[in-house]
């Protein structure tokens, strides 16, 4: 871990005034300067690099490109592109066409002549929420497989078809959206109870992480996450947003907690030219407290967990938010700094900060001077000279090969055949060659990529299941016309056997790729290999979620239904999540009745969670608990427990609740007071009041009476006041029992006193004529 030094810095580099001496933290043998000269922005917020390293940022005023005319590393020019948008919280140039979220709508602004200036404008897509800085929307993000994502925070949002206007989506929950570059295919991604989504970087196989801003809810903390696809996560106390989005167990969880630090912009560092061991790591900026921090991430089964964060630059200066960061193309940092204004509240605190416009900050290695990278003519090359630049050292280069080849389209496909084909290319160039064919609407690229699918490299075969995922969906082969749907209905009968092979034997986070694609696909013909697979799964929610969802996806209610019958635990937990959430569902108590005897702990809280949305199955349930009453062991009343309190204000449970309150059997009387206490918010059945006051009674049981105070607790003003005098007094009882009930003594007494206090309400002979 490399450790920090601090230094003062006088900074002009905040704004257009001098600003106080801001302490700075660096990591050893980096150091930090402007990277644009003062005045050339107001409060950027975000930016992006094109091929040609001009720096496109968003600020108050708009989009403005910079560049760095004297090649220094200090952009000192500034050309505003657009006025219209301001304050965008994303930017991404891709292809001579900028991409810009500016909620409510995301934008496609292009240069059609190469200038960089922008003369046709599209609005790709609408309905978006947007909240404020630290609660935006984000993005766009361009994914190695050709689609742009963007986040956006737990608000109501309504999406219209661009060609019919009927709203595609609605809800309020926070989400990360795709579609392909034109606009098309918008679908979403993940996405749950969370604060705010914000920013995503993908790995080289397409898996995406992210930060987010309230992702755990008390204590409240911001997180970095492992984002899958249609992936349900946190926040569990927002009920209202989690019901969009089927559930295939408990929610996933982030890899790490910041705690309440407003994590703003995320990206993963690719050239390690900062230093080599932070190669693929990744950065986060906070806005709180201005910093950056670094996080390694490991392989945890077909997902990942965090190894170590810290601090790899601070500046303490009050007028300073960090609101993204990106890699330069010769492996320095820039850090979106928007600077703020002072408040009034400073000036009360004797504060007489000055107004600050904000910055970009360059994070470099010390004593290296700077070296500007060199640019490709694009224009100038073949196809064949940009394949042979998906081997090129600079990651941007590799990207903007990728991009280079999908537009180049037909001509590039031999070359892409030719890297497929060597065993002597290494495997990340194979790899780009597949992101490069996931770009495509050829027929021969989908063979190329399906040939990708038996590589002897897990990364590829990856990012080929990754392509088949959004571009051999149902819906796209639907769309075509009847002979050619029946030409490509064949093709992906091919392409689901490569996948569910993969399914079957290959490494963790291969399957679970491969599973999204089969769900995605809607191939039936599969459902026995992820059966087959789910029952082989342990302790991995990821890769268990993506399987049961493609079950749901998929939706053969009669085929799934069927596996109803394994004895394996696991396969049946995922079959009734499945059949829970699918769009046919016709899921029915008698389902679930003989499941409960299974005696698997994941399984029964599946169940009691699934039971949870049907209460018209109480009657059903009921029955099956009287049939239990004489023969309890201790996974029924575990059971039991876990039931009641979601439904002991049903009628039938109330009346078994009550059957178990008058039993002669201490036991079924005991169970009946424990499932009571467990039920808080269930009203008093007057039935029940005998076994309660049999309870607090200094006589009972520990147990008893720890549940009949519990419920006196909850209820102060039911008759139970001499009862609890007796116990209050009692020499027989342990003394923690006995303050129990002086407290409870006490909250009746203090109700009384209310009571007593508030004037008689007014009757109709004292009202005014």
């Amino acid at each position: 871990m490399l450790r920090l030094r601090h230094f003062f810095l006088v900074t002009v580099l905040l704004g257009h005034t001098q600003l106080p001496r801001a302490e700075v933290e660096v990591a050893n043998g980096l150091t930090s300067r402007p990277a644009v000269d003062k005045g050339l922005l107001a409060h950027p917020f975000a930016a992006a690099l094109d091929h040609r390293g001009r720096l496109f940022v968003s600020d108050s005023e708009g989009i403005k490109r910079l560049e760095d005319s004297n090649l220094d590393g200090v952009f000192d020019t500034s050309t505003l592109v657009t006025h219209e948008l301001t304050e965008a919280q994303g930017i991404l140039w891709v292809d001579d066409s900028l991409y810009i979220l500016s909620p409510p709508s995301l934008w496609k602004f292009t240069d059609t002549n190469g200038d960089a200036i922008i003369e046709e404008c599209e609005e790709l897509a609408s309905g978006f929420a947007e909240l404020s800085e630290a609660t935006g929307a984000h993005g766009p993000f361009l994914h190695p497989n050709g689609r742009i994502y963007w986040t956006q925070p737990r608000a109501r949002f309504e999406i219209p078809d661009s060609d019919t206007d009927q709203i595609m989506f609605s809800g309020e929950s926070a989400r990360i959206w795709f579609c392909q570059i034109t606009g098309s295919d918008l679908d979403f991604f993940a996405g749950g109870g969370i604060d705010a989504l914000s920013e995503l970087d993908f790995t080289d196989c397409g898996e995406i992480l992210g930060v987010s801003n309230g992702f755990y809810g008390r204590p409240r903390g911001d997180a970095l996450a492992h984002w899958i696809y249609r992936g349900a996560y946190p926040r569990r106390d927002k009920t209202r947003a989690l019901a969009e989005h089927a559930r295939t167990g408990d929610l996933l969880p982030g890899m790490h907690n910041f705690g309440s630090t407003g994590v703003s912009g995320f990206l993963r560092y690719r050239s390690g030219q900062l230093e080599r061991n932070w190669t693929d790591q990744w950065f986060t900026t906070h806005l709180d407290e201005p910093r950056v921090t670094r996080t390694r991430m490991n392989p945890n089964a077909s997902s990942f967990e965090a190894a170590e964060t810290e601090t790899v630059f601070r500046l303490e200066s009050a007028v300073s938010r960090f609101t993204d960061l990106i890699e330069d193309h010769n492996g320095d940092l820039l850090v979106i700094d928007s600077g703020t204004p002072a408040t009034a509240d400073d000036s009360a605190r004797g504060r007489a900060l000055p107004f600050s416009n904000g910055t970009i900050h360059r994070i470099f290695r010390e004593g290296i001077a700077y070296q500007p990278p060199a640019h490709p003519d694009w224009d100038q090359l073949n196809a064949e000279d940009v394949a042979n630049l998906l081997f090129a050292e600079e990651h941007w280069v590799r990207a903007k090969a990728i991009t280079e080849l999908a537009v180049r389209g037909a001509p590039a496909i031999p070359e892409l055949r030719d890297i497929l084909m060597r065993s002597s290319v290494p495997e990340s160039v194979r790899q780009n060659a597949v992101w490069a064919l996931a770009r495509m609407k050829f027929s021969g690229s989908t063979d190329l990529i399906y040939d990708a699918l038996t590589d002897p490299s897990p990364n590829v075969r990856q990012a080929a299941c990754n392509a088949m995922s959004v571009t051999r969906t149902w819906q796209q082969v639907a769309a075509n016309q009847p002979a050619e749907r029946n030409i490509e209905l064949e093709r992906n009968r091919t392409i689901s056997g490569a996948l569910a092979h993969i399914l079957r034997s290959d490494e963790p986070a291969v399957a679970r790729s491969a599973a999204v694609a089969l769900g995605r696909m809607g191939e039936f013909r599969a459902i026995g290999a992820i059966l087959g697979r789910l029952g082989r799964t342990e302790n991995d929610r990821f890769l268990g979620h993506s399987l049961i969802y493609a079950l749901i996806e998929i939706d053969d209610y009669e085929t799934t239904h069927a596996a109803l019958d394994s004895e394996n635990p696991r396969v049946l937990n995922g079959v009734v999540w499945a059949l829970e959430e699918m769009p046919s569902s016709q899921i029915e108590i008698l389902d679930v009745l003989p499941l409960l005897e299974i005696q698997d702990t994941q399984l029964r809280e599946s169940l009691v969670a699934i039971t949870a949305n049907h209460p018209n199955w109480d009657a059903g349930l009921a029955n099956r608990f009287f049939e239990w009453a004489d023969a309890l062991n201790e996974h029924r009343v575990t059971t039991l427990e876990l039931l009641m309190p979601g439904m002991i204000a049903s009628p039938p449970i109330n009346d078994f609740i009550t059957a178990m309150a008058e039993s002669d059997q201490a036991d079924k009387r005991s169970l009946a007071l424990s499932l009571i206490n467990l039920s808080p918010k269930t009203a008093l059945n007057p039935a029940w009041m005998d076994l309660f006051l049999s309870a607090l009674n200094p006589q009972a049981s520990p147990r008893d009476l720890e549940n009949a105070l519990g419920i006196a607790a909850r209820y102060p003003g039911n008759g139970f006041k001499q009862a609890l005098e007796v116990v209050s007094k009692s020499d027989e009882i342990s003394p923690r029992f006995k303050a129990d009930a002086a407290s409870i003594l006490e909250m009746i007494s203090a109700a009384s006193a209310l009571r007593v206090a508030q004037p008689l309400p007014e009757s109709s002979e004292d009202k005014a004529p």
